[in-house]
C-alpha cells in the first residue's frame, strides 16, 4: 500500500511540474532580432501604404517590417510602432503589444536608454502626460504637482523628464521628474514671463522665455538648474532644433526674418534656406544623417500635393535627396 500511494504521489508531482513547465514555456516569448534604423528615417505615405524607409549612405532603402516604427533609440536598438490599428514594441529582443494606450495619443517619446516611453492623452480637452515602463508595459504614476503647459517636456536621461508649467502653488518654472522615485522638483523659476519651447541638449535644458515686456530670450538652462546662458535674442519660435558640433540648426522664426531654417553659431545666425526649395513643412521638423547635414521635408512645386526629402550642410549647399511622395515624416529618434 505505501508503495502504491508512493508512486501515485510521484506520477501527480511529475504531472504537476510538466503543466507548469508547459505554462511558464508559453509565456516565454522567443527572442528576435530588432529592426535596425539610422537617423534620418522616415515614414513614407504612399496612397495610404505606410513604409518605413532607412538611410544609409546618402541612400534610402525600404524597410521589409510588418509593422511601421515612429520613434526609435539608438542606444538600445528599442522603438514604438504601429501595426494593425494598434501600437506595439520591441524591447530587449522580444516585440510585444502597447497595452491601455489611446492610438491617438501624441508625443511619443522614447527615454535616454530606451526603458520608458512618455505620451500625452486627450482627456476632456486637456492634454494629459502619461509614463510607461517597457520593461513590462506598466504604468508609471505620476504623482506631479504641476500643470504641464501643452506638450512642453522632454527627457533629460533615462530616468528623467523635464517640463514647463505652473505648480499648485503657482510657482512658474520648468520642472524634474524622476520617474523610479516619483520624485518632482523645481530646476528653474520664472520671475515674469512664459516659456515657449523646451528641448534637452548635451550640456542643459533649452528653451525660449518670453518676457513680460515681449522680450524673447533663447537660453540654456544647465542641468542642476544653477546657472544659464542666453545664447540669442534674436530667436522668436522654435519648431525643432538640432544640436551639431556646437552648432544650433532650428527651423523658426527670427527678428525681422521669415520662417525657415537657420543656423546659430557663435552668436551669429544665417539663414540656410532661401527660394529653393520653395515649401519647406515646418510641422515635420529635421532630422540629421551620418554625415551631419540637416534633413528636412517640403516641395519645389507650390501645386504639388506631395513631399519630397531635402538636405542642406553646414555652408548652405541645399540638395534634394528623395523624390516625391503624398507624405513623409521623420522618424524620432
Amino acid at each position: 500500500m505505501k508503495c502504491f500511494v508512493g508512486n501515485k504521489l510521484l506520477v501527480f508531482i511529475v504531472s504537476m511540474c510538466f503543466v507548469l513547465f508547459v505554462s511558464c514555456e508559453s509565456d516565454i516569448k522567443e527572442k528576435v532580432e530588432g529592426i535596425k534604423l539610422s537617423t534620418g528615417a522616415v515614414i513614407q505615405n504612399d496612397s495610404g501604404e505606410l513604409s518605413n524607409f532607412n538611410l544609409l549612405d546618402g541612400n534610402y532603402t525600404k524597410i521589409d517590417n510588418s509593422e511601421v516604427v515612429g520613434v526609435y533609440n539608438s542606444k538600445s536598438g528599442n522603438y514604438v510602432g504601429i501595426k494593425d490599428g494598434e501600437y506595439e514594441y520591441f524591447y530587449d529582443g522580444i516585440i510585444r503589444k502597447l497595452e491601455n494606450i489611446d492610438i491617438n495619443s501624441t508625443d511619443l517619446k522614447l527615454s535616454k536608454s530606451g526603458d520608458y516611453l512618455s505620451y500625452f492623452e486627450n482627456e476632456d480637452g486637456v492634454l494629459e502626460l502619461k509614463l510607461k515602463s517597457l520593461k513590462d508595459d506598466s504604468n508609471i504614476e505620476f504623482n506631479s504637482h504641476v500643470y504641464i503647459s501643452s506638450t512642453l517636456m522632454d527627457w533629460i536621461d533615462n530616468e528623467n523628464i523635464v517640463y514647463y508649467g505652473i505648480s499648485e502653488e503657482k510657482v512658474n518654472g520648468i520642472f524634474i521628474y524622476n520617474v523610479s522615485t516619483k520624485e518632482e522638483k523645481l530646476l528653474y523659476e520664472l520671475n515674469n514671463g512664459i516659456i515657449q519651447f523646451v528641448k534637452t541638449i548635451d550640456d542643459g535644458v533649452l528653451c525660449i522665455q518670453e518676457t513680460v515686456d515681449g522680450k524673447k530670450l533663447l537660453k540654456v538652462i544647465e542641468q542642476d538648474g544653477k546657472s544659464e546662458k542666453i545664447i540669442s535674442e534674436k530667436v522668436t519660435q522654435i519648431i525643432d532644433i538640432i544640436m551639431k558640433d556646437n552648432e544650433y540648426y532650428f527651423i523658426g522664426k527670427v527678428l525681422g526674418e521669415a520662417e525657415s531654417i537657420y543656423k546659430l553659431s557663435n552668436n551669429q545666425l544665417k539663414r540656410m534656406v532661401f527660394d529653393f526649395p520653395k515649401v519647406i513643412d515646418f510641422n515635420k521638423g529635421l532630422s540629421v544623417d551620418s554625415e551631419g547635414d540637416i534633413l528636412f521635408i517640403g516641395k519645389n512645386n507650390i501645386k504639388d500635393t506631395g513631399e519630397e526629402i531635402y538636405k542642406v550642410n553646414s555652408k548652405g549647399t541645399i540638395s534634394k535627396i528623395k523624390d516625391k511622395a503624398k507624405e513623409y515624416t521623420f522618424v524620432d529618434f
